[in-house]
């Protein structure tokens, strides 16, 4: 990598960091405040905002840093928001008509904490283009205080109300403050992107950007729903499968594996999608990307193989005896990980080349293999539904990182 992009990494990923071991680090303390059930519901709660929040602003904040002409930028910001209000109000009107309907674990969910989804929605569809803004501007300081600010609040939020009885709804809270309250702390970037949008932008202006950019909502919302589908909806179908508790645990698992995309991956891919756009100008992509990946394959490697060794110990050592399974989990969903953590920064080259169908296609045969292989399990017996999810999310990210590989080769 060169100096640059090693600096911007540096600089989004130590906030990044320092939020998310924030967030971590208290989870020794969660599972001995809160029960199993507990972080099952929260993990219908986060997976139920994942799953709507990457297509929230219909993708037009991923476009927030190509443009070469800042009036483009600026509409896109408010094209983002349109879409991030709209949808936000779709999902309360849903959960308002719907949640009453659902199957007693769901209702704990929607009926008791329904107010909730919503409002954590837009409020991190907001932090999406803040983020955006904030990497186009070159604010990565700011981007890595408002990070760490709200891993700090998240964690402080759980343990608080774990401590004062509060149930479920402290996991909640907590999970909410950490996803949508780093928007608050970036409303710098995003007023002054306002104001300079309201001297430049109108009707015909905001039409002619979505024209030029239309294969981001055409094409990269469903995949992206798509991707969010086969990766939280797997956490209800267990919920609905196995009951609270067990999807509880696997939520646990879920957490303690997607740490090093957390970590790195989330803010990697940040950073390489600006990068990407020079490299592909230079004729370098393929290099770039090829060294990128094998790079992230050999750090990654050793420590997953020590976490496999190890993880039956470090599980019950960390958690307590309650939470013992989650080490079979976390054996099991170890190798799709290292795959994921390799693939998922550059998987954004299939949008820096225009490519935005092929990875429709791909988030497709995702969704067919996680989602697919953890029902077929559940249905013929042949295996534990969470074994078929561990297979199916190895065999898609292997695919997915041969596509991306031969696309930007070519």
């Amino acid at each position: 990598m060169s100096n640059t992009i090693l600096s911007r990494l540096i600089a989004l990923a130590s906030g990044s960091i320092v939020g998310q071991l924030a967030m971590i680090s208290v989870l020794p303390i969660v599972t001995r405040l809160y029960d199993p059930a507990d972080l099952g519901l929260l993990g219908a709660f986060s997976a139920t905002v994942m799953i709507v929040l990457p297509a929230a602003c219909l993708r037009f904040d991923l476009a927030i840093t190509i443009p070469s002409d800042d009036r483009d930028a600026h509409a896109l910001v408010v094209l983002g928001f349109a879409g991030a209000t709209v949808v936000s109000v779709l999902v309360w009107a849903a959960i308002g008509l719907f949640g009453g309907g659902l199957t007693a674990e769901y209702v704990v969910v929607f009926d008791r904490f329904g107010w909730l989804v919503p409002l954590t929605l837009w409020a991190a569809s907001i932090f999406s283009l803040a983020q955006y803004v904030a990497i186009r501007r070159q604010r990565f300081r700011a981007l890595a205080i408002a990070h760490a600010t709200r891993g700090g609040f998240g964690a402080a939020t759980q343990v608080g109300l774990g401590f004062a009885g509060a149930g479920p709804l402290g996991l909640l809270l907590g999970q909410a403050i950490y996803m949508g309250l780093g928007s608050i702390l970036l409303v710098y970037s995003l007023l002054t992107q306002a104001l300079a949008a309201r001297r430049s932008l109108n009707l015909q202006v905001l039409a002619g950007t979505a024209r030029r950019y239309w294969r981001f909502p055409v094409f990269s919302v469903p995949e992206s729903l798509l991707n969010s589908v086969a990766s939280y909806f797997p956490m209800l179908l267990i919920l609905s499968i196995s009951g609270a508790e067990v999807a509880g645990l696997f939520y646990l698992a879920l957490r303690i594996t997607n740490i090093p995309v957390g970590l790195i991956g989330g803010q990697l891919s940040r950073v390489f999608v600006g990068e990407a756009s020079r490299q592909l100008r230079q004729g370098t992509l393929f290099s770039f990307t090829a060294k990128l990946m094998r790079t992230l394959f050999l750090v990654a490697l050793g420590p997953a193989i020590l976490s496999i060794l190890f993880a039956p110990y470090v599980a019950n050592a960390a958690f307590g005896d309650e939470w013992s399974r989650v080490a079979d989990m976390l054996i099991l969903l170890i190798p799709a990980a290292l795959l994921q953590f390799c693939v998922s920064p550059v998987s954004t080259a299939l949008h820096v080349c225009s490519r935005q169908a092929t990875s429709l296609i791909l988030q497709l045969g995702g969704l067919f293999w996680q989602v697919g292989t953890l029902l077929l399990c559940a249905k013929t017996g042949i295996a534990e539904p969470i074994t078929g999810f561990a297979i199916g999310s190895m065999i898609h990210y292997a695919i997915y990182s041969v596509v991306v590989l031969l696309v930007v080769r070519n």
